[in-house]
């Protein structure tokens, strides 16, 4: 993991979440399980967004381990949801 680009980027998804009413797609699919800094980024980006009052959003299927579907693994005509960040394990 490269600490400065991880927090290089949370300045920058913070500045765009500064901008008010957005909505943020949750769509990461199992990756999220693959490598550590991953979960602590995310851990971070929900932070900030409650801090801005972001809504998220996800398909309406999680994957079977419980994660918010890749948009790769989805068809054209996908629902999106209300997506409970205080409801979702890492």
């Amino acid at each position: 993991e490269d600490k400065t680009a991880s927090e290089r980027n949370l300045l920058e998804i913070e500045n765009i979440l500064k901008s008010g009413n957005v909505d943020i797609w949750a769509a990461w699919g199992g990756s999220i399980q693959k490598r550590k800094y991953l979960k602590e980024s995310l851990k971070r980006i929900f932070e900030l967004s409650n801090k801005y009052n972001c809504r998220w959003l996800k398909a309406n299927k999680d994957t079977k381990n419980g994660h918010p579907h890749h948009p790769t693994r989805l068809s054209y005509d996908v629902e999106l949801i209300e997506f409970e960040t205080d409801e979702y394990v890492i």
